[in-house]
């Protein structure tokens, strides 16, 4: 006579719960994590908000419908120059460090961060939008006062933002281990291997 076993699964054992729950978070911080944001995207950053408000205000000589054309094929232009950039090595340590602490930043429902830090960031990037909008609308009027003015909130904003991110970064970069190994220089062993084997190979070796 065959008998019929049940096959519980080992999620919803009891001795196994606590390891799959770890299991299930890492899944969720290897999806989340992501890549930390390049130094060619910083570099974007800083450009756009000039460069889109500039362009707008070229409706003086070709009216607004191509400046607005203008300025939409200038974004396409940095999304692809910041694709071919992303490979190369730029200087600059303040942005990358800047770029690894916003993907910080944007991991802080998997990560936690300092609270105050946050609070300050969250801010930080909220006057910054704020500027780079009262910049692009004043574009859009031929208003002189608002765009600098936004301009101007806009690039203080940015530039004590990205010196918290690397604050940021400095604090959390021994956190996390995926922060810690951002930096590490990866080591080939093949070429070792080669010398190793070519050593051994020698005559009278």
């Amino acid at each position: 006579m065959q008998t019929i076993q049940r096959h519980i699964s080992p999620a919803t054992q009891p001795a196994l719960s606590g390891a799959a729950s770890a299991r299930f978070r890492a899944l969720h911080q290897r999806l989340g994590t992501g890549k930390p944001t390049s130094p060619a995207t910083i570099y974007m950053k800083v450009i756009a908000p000039g460069l889109m408000t500039a362009l707008l205000w070229s409706q003086i000589g070709i009216g607004l419908p191509g400046a607005v054309a203008l300025t939409l094929l200038a974004i396409l232009a940095l999304f692809s120059a910041r694709r071919v950039l992303d490979g190369v090595a730029l200087p600059g340590t303040w942005a990358r460090e800047a770029g690894f602490g916003e993907r910080i930043w944007l991991n802080r429902l998997l990560v936690p961060i300092p609270v105050e830090l946050n609070s300050r960031l969250t801010a930080l990037y909220l006057v910054f939008w704020t500027g780079v909008l009262t910049a692009l609308i004043g574009g859009l009027m031929g208003n002189l006062v608002l765009s600098l003015t936004g301009l101007l909130v806009a690039y203080t904003a940015q530039l004590v933002c990205f010196q918290k991110l690397a604050d940021l970064y400095r604090v959390m970069r021994n956190r996390d281990p995926l922060y810690r190994f951002w930096t590490a220089a990866p080591v080939n062993d093949n070429k070792r291997t080669g010398k190793k084997a070519g050593t051994a190979g020698a005559p009278g070796a």
